[in-house]
């Protein structure tokens, strides 16, 4: 089931060199400020949680465990290394990559407690991992460095399967009916038997694929580096239509109300697609790399993180307008893609951790339905 975080926007005010900043983009803040966690050594990896855990991965293979609501500390672990991929927080425990070097560069995965930071298992896996994970079935889906899709059980790490592609695999998973679907910097979209790990099928692209497909009953849209957006028929598999941009696509699209793609490309613009034919209906340029995708506030509105920017920019999805900018203390940059844990945004900066918050109450999900 494709998913896409939802956050509702309300327009509060700020205080101080944010809101000058704002008031002079001609825009007010979408977001209260509730706690920081100051830090110069967050690791420009993604934080993982949930409404009531978040782990923040540091420089030196350190992690925080933070409570969203407050940002009171819950505990640390210290198992050394550099964290390889961004946390996984489960019902019972919190899942870390790290990787070791020494005679090679070997990767190491670990279940941490939830309630106290205490290793439950440890499993060394050959090389680091390098993509989102996934928990599901009582398992843990990631792809490696070494080019192979893992399952692992969550409750000992044993392993279940491993399937071998032909590059790295930094592709977010997306589990859809039985299948997992995974890209690989070989250029490849594969879709693999959850529970054996065996192939399907899978359709090729031009370059890495390393977002997560968006899906509808009847078709599947793919970014790849090469800076194309694919549609395909579900059912054959058959291209319908491709679109480029001007660089490459690390994010995965995002379906916008009937017929609305939108696709964020490292060569700073947002580009909204007509999901039927792949027509470009507009195209904003912000001021750093996109390497997230949007995030949805209802039907009409989206934010974007852009990295080393100092604001978060919300897009009208309809026209591309500037509607408001959450600004950043001066100084201030964004390191990583933001996370929702809850009612929470979390923003990893150069500086600490920034937890906003709206007070509107949350939007339905938009419609996906395209004809």
């Amino acid at each position: 089931m494709n998913w896409v975080l939802i956050i509702a926007l309300a327009l509060l005010p700020q205080g101080g060199g944010a809101r000058r900043r704002a008031a002079e983009a001609g825009a007010s803040q979408p977001f209260e400020r509730v706690w920081r966690f100051e830090t110069n050594a967050l690791s420009g990896l993604r934080p993982g949680g949930d409404a009531s855990l978040v782990v923040v991965p540091m420089i030196e293979g350190k992690f925080v465990a933070l409570a969203p609501i407050d940002g009171s500390l819950l505990w640390t672990a210290d198992p050394g290394g550099d964290a390889s991929a961004p946390p996984l927080v489960t019902h019972d425990s919190a899942i870390v990559a790290t990787s070791r070097t020494g005679t090679g560069s070997l990767g190491v995965l670990r279940a941490l407690d939830r309630g106290t930071g205490l290793s439950i298992w440890v499993r060394e896996m050959p090389k680091p991992v390098v993509s989102e994970m996934l928990y599901a079935n009582g398992r843990i889906y990631f792809g490696s460095s070494d080019g192979s899709v893992y399952a692992l059980r969550a409750d000992s790490g044993a392993v279940v399967w491993a399937f071998a592609t032909r590059g790295p695999v930094r592709g977010q998973i997306l589990l859809s009916d039985d299948a997992l679907l995974v890209g690989s910097d070989d250029g490849a979209l594969y879709a693999l038997d959850w529970e054996h790990g065996t192939e399907l099928w899978r359709v090729q692209t031009g370059g890495a694929v390393v977002g997560r497909p968006a899906l509808t009953d009847k078709r599947m849209f793919v970014t790849s580096g090469d800076g194309v957006t694919t549609a395909y028929d579900r059912a054959t598999r058959k291209v319908l239509w491709r679109a480029r941009t001007g660089a490459a696509i690390e994010a995965g699209p995002v379906l916008v109300g009937h017929d609305g793609l939108l696709v964020a490309s490292f060569d700073n613009f947002v580009y909204l697609l007509d999901a039927r034919n792949g027509d470009r209906l507009w195209k904003r340029r912000l001021r750093g790399r996109i390497v997230s995708e949007p995030i949805l506030g209802g039907e009409d509105r989206a934010i974007v993180a852009p990295l080393r920017d100092d604001r978060l920019t919300v897009l009208g999805v309809r026209d591309g307008n500037r509607l408001g900018a959450f600004a950043l203390d001066p100084g201030e940059a964004l390191v990583a893609p933001p996370l929702v844990a809850g009612a929470t945004l979390l923003l990893s900066t150069d500086s600490g951790l920034v937890a906003a918050r709206t007070v509107a109450p949350a939007m339905s999900k938009p419609a996906t339905a395209v004809p």
